[in-house]
């Protein structure tokens, strides 16, 4: 097998993890599988509604993603809303892997694998919650300060 189908192969089965990724993300719809999933659009709903900013986490918010997810969900849906956050995860592990791996291209297909093969990390990430857009603002942080 030449270069070129190699490379056609890789980019077929990294599209096929993110399309895996987005129909699971769309179909899990508002299938919140934790507390903090509500409680992240609650709060964006409570500054809608009464102009106040009241903080997911009690005394402790994370206003960024709260109104990232907010947006999404109340404008176009939690499935919307899953998929956004999806597409955070995907693109945070993809800002890892050319921060620390980027020896060999097809060195992120066995990287997406494995990341994506355990359940914690794929599963959940495809719910409406703030951690997949916090780890690609630090992963995306990390790539532009490493490689200037």
């Amino acid at each position: 097998m030449n270069f070129q189908n190699k490379q056609i192969s890789f980019k077929i089965s990294i599209l096929l993890f993110l399309l895996f990724g987005l129909l699971i993300s769309f179909q899990r719809g508002s299938n919140f599988s934790d507390g903090d999933s509500y409680s992240v659009i609650l709060s964006f709903l409570d500054y809608i509604d009464f102009g106040e900013y009241s903080p997911s986490r009690g005394a402790v918010g994370h206003p960024i993603p709260e109104f990232i997810i907010g947006i999404f969900s109340y404008y176009l849906g939690t499935p919307i809303s899953n998929i956004i956050c999806f597409l955070f995860f995907f693109g945070s592990i993809y800002f890892i892997y050319k921060t620390f791996i980027d020896k060999d291209i097809y060195n992120l297909f066995l990287f997406y694998s494995l990341i994506l093969s355990n359940y914690l990390l794929f599963i959940e990430n495809t719910n409406s919650i703030d951690y997949p857009i916090a780890l690609f603002f630090f992963s995306s942080f990390l790539f532009f300060l490493i490689k200037k």
